[in-house]
């Protein structure tokens, strides 16, 4: 069969946002052999920081071509596990992915599997929908030996003298499916792999702890009043006004929108002797100024509810929202920019603005049952 004919005969499903293609004569292992794709089997046969076109490559090293030979020759499934969002981003097409990968098993004569994460949701690396995926459609209802496989990623999270790695997704998504974590530089030349997760660990969030500041964790309920939270997306201000704001009317610009929404539905509220909670941001003076003068124009008390949640802990409840079906959410995915632009601007509330009292709140994780703990304590990506 020519390299034409091989291309042509992989066959490609597309699940969401993930793309998985299968050579033609594929068979389905206990044994997996599983990388990533660019710098781990391949780099830039042009140098450039991304792909110019589908030809623009070359295997990483010679060592990558007889490696993978034998492990196919001994039994493994190879599969590649690849992040794409150029896709998504434009700065790559579906088709050179699926042209390139191709062209590789071609190169290697072996037979192969490619799932490719083309959006920033749940597939994309070390988030666990490639894997989940694999498991329950891909690889024939055969189990995973997942002592004998492995997974191969140069995004390993160092930066030693030698070594200076673009993330550490690589080394999490190994983590978080449980396969032993190889790099390109210990499996072809049999270097000691010197890595260590670094940084943010999900299971270091605190579980127990005091919510309120000095006041434990009851929040009273005042007839007629404005309460104002202030803290990043991400933070847990919805679940707070959830859990512990129950009878008051919740004011959310994520539902209503715009602002100017947001003071008609609480003026209403405010106009029926209800007390209300502005579920926003709120991360200026500005912002929260906007509702203070309303407040007082019914002549209600405010009182506020600062959430003190660390960024890292914003944008690893950020992901959840996308990835994690263990639980229900009551926001979207923000992203990273709105997180980081809170904590770039927000400014101190202090009861100078108006409040009669300002609250510190702590981040305490609450789970709905052992699978939702279990999920959130999964490494994610910012």
């Amino acid at each position: 069969m020519s390299k034409a004919d091989k291309n042509s005969a992989w066959n490609w499903v597309q699940h969401d946002t993930c793309f998985v293609g299968s050579s033609p004569n594929l068979k389905h292992s206990a044994k997996l052999a599983s990388f990533d794709m660019d710098d781990t089997i391949i780099t830039r046969k042009s140098g450039a920081k991304f792909p110019i076109n589908a030809d623009d490559w070359i295997f990483l090293n010679d060592k990558v071509v007889p490696c993978l030979k034998k492990l196919a020759a001994d039994g493994f499934k190879i599969v590649i596990f690849t992040n794409q969002m150029g896709v998504t981003t434009g700065k790559s097409k579906i088709e050179d992915i699926k042209k390139k990968v191709a062209n590789i098993a071609a190169a290697m004569d072996i037979e192969m599997q490619v799932l490719a994460a083309t959006g920033e949701d749940e597939y994309r690396k070390p988030g666990l929908g490639m894997w989940t995926l694999f498991n329950q459609k891909f690889n024939g209802n055969i189990k995973v030996d997942m002592k004998v496989s492995f997974y191969c990623g140069d995004a390993a999270g160092r930066k030693d003298g030698k070594h200076k790695d673009f993330s550490d997704s690589d080394l999490k998504f190994g983590l978080n499916v449980g396969l032993p974590f190889k790099t390109p530089e210990n499996l072809f030349f049999g270097e000691k792999d010197k890595i260590e997760v670094k940084g943010f660990n999900p299971s270091t969030v605190p579980e127990t702890g005091e919510l309120i500041v000095g006041k434990g964790d009851k929040v009273a309920f005042v007839e007629k009043e404005m309460v104002l939270m202030v803290g990043a997306p991400g933070s847990g201000k919805s679940t707070f006004c959830v859990n512990y704001l129950p009878k008051y009317v919740r004011v959310n610009r994520d539902t209503l929108k715009t602002k100017e929404k947001c003071y008609k539905v609480a003026d209403e509220a405010l106009s029926q002797g209800k007390s209300v909670v502005i579920d926003n941001t709120n991360p200026k003076k500005e912002d929260r100024r906007y509702f203070i003068d309303l407040a007082k124009k019914h002549g209600v008390k405010v009182r506020c509810f600062e959430v003190l949640t660390p960024k890292d802990i914003c944008f690893h409840n950020d992901y959840q929202r996308i990835a994690n079906d263990k639980r229900k959410h009551l926001s979207g995915k923000a992203g990273s920019i709105p997180i980081h632009t809170f904590f770039k601007y927000k400014e101190e509330p202090s009861t100078a603005e108006g409040f009669y009292e300002v609250n510190k709140v702590n981040f305490i994780a609450k789970f709905e049952s052992p699978a939702d703990k279990e999920f959130y304590h999964l490494f994610s990506k910012k």
